[in-house]
């Protein structure tokens, strides 16, 4: 059994791992994941915070990208949820696009509510992780922060939410955690010298000299979903995070 489908058989006909799970239910998970289309000099929120490198393979080598169930399950659970939660706000689901030089940013905001303490609207974004143990140390972390930030900056590039200066990125797993971010006024300049980047290595097919993502295990089995030839190119790469 292999590394990669994280599984163990016991011998008391007790099965562990995601591998087992019924093939309806995995095709199912596989195919609901697969529902974004690349356009050309469009470019999401996601893709360009959590991993550019990995941008630019399922771009240009889209057969390539690999989801594996386990992180196939976990994106569809945030999601699922997120569409059921979402719908309880006036403001949710909202998406905004901000174009720069031809090149277009694209994300949508989860929803908006009130802080019931001091009675001011807040940008919400909803994650569910595996768990919050770090997330109770560190707080929303530099991904996470930036994605909603990112929204609040989009909203108000297109003179929306004026009256929202506050964000929160709320973790739900084993606990609840939720997370105050700070405004930042520069992020979409940010964003899109990272889409500027991106955009150069798709033409010139050399992705040398994209950044990975932050933090090194997010290169690995069964977070990264790139083929092994492609980590091993990474790997390479000046900016790899290890």
């Amino acid at each position: 059994m292999s590394q990669e489908n994280w599984a163990k058989d016991t011998a008391d006909g007790i099965h562990v791992g995601f591998e087992h799970m019924p093939t309806p239910i995995k095709e199912h998970l596989l195919k609901s994941l697969q529902n974004r289309i690349n356009i050309k000099n469009v470019y999401h929120v996601t893709e360009i915070l959590y991993c550019p490198r990995k941008a630019y393979l399922a771009r240009m080598h889209p057969n390539d990208i690999k989801m594996h169930v386990s992180s196939s399950w976990h994106i569809y659970r945030g999601s699922t949820f997120d569409a059921l939660w979402s719908s309880l706000f006036d403001v949710n689901q909202k998406t905004y696009k901000v174009e720069r030089e031809g090149k277009t940013l694209t994300g949508t905001l989860d929803f908006v509510w009130l802080d019931e303490e001091k009675y001011e609207k807040v940008l919400y974004d909803l994650k569910m992780p595996k768990n919050v143990y770090y997330r109770k140390k560190e707080g929303a972390g530099k991904i996470y922060s930036e994605q909603v930030q990112c929204y609040l900056a989009m909203a108000h590039e297109n003179e929306e939410l004026l009256d929202v200066h506050r964000c929160r990125v709320m973790f739900l797993a084993d606990d609840l955690v939720i997370a105050e971010v700070p405004m930042n006024d520069k992020i979409l300049d940010y964003v899109f010298d990272r889409i500027f980047e991106l955009s150069d290595a798709l033409e010139t097919k050399d992705s040398s000299k994209l950044e990975g993502p932050t933090m090194a295990w997010e290169c690995k089995v069964p977070y990264c979903m790139a083929p092994a030839w492609y980590r091993e190119e990474c790997a390479k790469c000046p900016k790899y995070p290890l």
